[in-house]
């Protein structure tokens, strides 16, 4: 068995687009609506993102994870990058590697 290449994706702005409560971002078309809303809590305030997915991301990931070990990284906290990425693997197990920023 031959051992998989490591393929690292960056999450914001390659996988998904998103944006949190009163912030609009330019990338996505005004009245979108997002693929998924997540409520997380950041220094005790509740924030909503609002995630856009890349088009076609679902296959791509299903794709190159047949040929590659997947690992996301973002810049972003970890209560945000990893619920991102929950939702973006779904439970298929592609992306078990995932680095965040360190506070």
């Amino acid at each position: 068995m031959v051992q998989k290449k490591i393929l690292v994706l960056d999450l914001d702005e390659t996988l998904i687009h998103s944006h949190h409560d009163g912030l609009v971002r330019p990338a996505v078309k005004p009245g979108t609506p997002p693929d998924f809303i997540l409520r997380v809590e950041i220094d005790r305030h509740p924030v909503r993102f609002y995630v856009y997915k890349r088009p076609h991301v679902d296959y791509f990931l299903s794709v190159v994870n047949q040929w590659f070990e997947l690992v996301v990284f973002t810049a972003s906290m970890e209560i945000y990058g990893a619920a991102v990425a929950d939702k973006l693997d779904n439970r298929r197990g592609m992306l078990r590697r995932r680095y965040y920023r360190q506070v």
